[in-house]
C-alpha cells in the first residue's frame, strides 16, 4: 500500500487570498481534505486532490507515471538492486509538493488520479537495498503522461 506523503504545508487560504478567492462555509474551494466527504460545501463539482486540498474537478488530472532504470524496463531483473520507489510531485514553484511512498519498482508505471493541474513535474528516487538511491525526474506532458529514466 502506497502512502501520501506530505513534504510542505500547503497554504491555500493565502495563495486563494492572492488570487482573490477565499475558502468559506458554503464553497469548500482550497480548505485542506483528506476525502472528497471534506469538500462537501454547495458547491457540487469539488473533490479532495492528490495535494489534499478541495479543488474543482476541472482543476484536476490523471497522471500516468512509467519508469525505466538505467534505460531497461523496470524487470524483476532492473529492480532487484533496488528495495523501492518514491514519488514526487510539484508545481513550478514549490508550494504543492507531495509523494508517495513506497511504490513497486516492477510496476513499472504509476497512475494517479485527481492531480493538480498545477503540478508540472514528478521525481522518482530510487532506495537501493544496498544503500544509496537512483535519481531521475522530468515534467508531465499535456496529456499527462511522464516518463522517467532513473539513474
Amino acid at each position: 500500500m502506497q502512502t501520501r506523503i506530505q513534504w510542505a504545508t500547503l497554504v491555500s487560504a493565502v495563495a486563494f487570498a492572492a488570487l482573490g478567492a477565499c475558502a468559506d462555509e458554503t464553497d469548500h474551494t482550497g480548505l485542506t481534505c483528506k476525502t472528497d466527504a471534506d469538500c462537501g460545501g454547495t458547491v457540487p463539482n469539488l473533490a479532495c486532490d492528490q495535494s489534499q486540498v478541495c479543488s474543482d474537478k476541472a482543476m484536476q488530472r490523471v497522471v500516468h507515471v512509467g519508469w525505466t532504470i538505467n534505460g531497461s524496463s523496470a524487470s524483476g531483473a532492473t529492480c532487484t538492486p533496488i528495495d523501492h520507489l518514491t514519488i514526487e510531485f510539484t508545481n513550478d514553484d514549490g508550494s504543492i509538493k507531495f509523494g508517495f511512498d513506497p511504490v513497486p519498482c516492477t510496476a513499472g508505471q504509476f497512475p494517479i488520479d485527481k492531480m493538480p493541474i498545477a503540478v508540472i513535474k514528478a521525481k522518482i528516487t530510487g532506495v537501493k537495498t544496498a544503500g544509496g538511491m537512483l535519481v531521475g525526474e522530468s515534467f508531465i506532458d499535456g496529456g499527462g503522461n511522464v516518463s522517467i529514466d532513473i539513474k
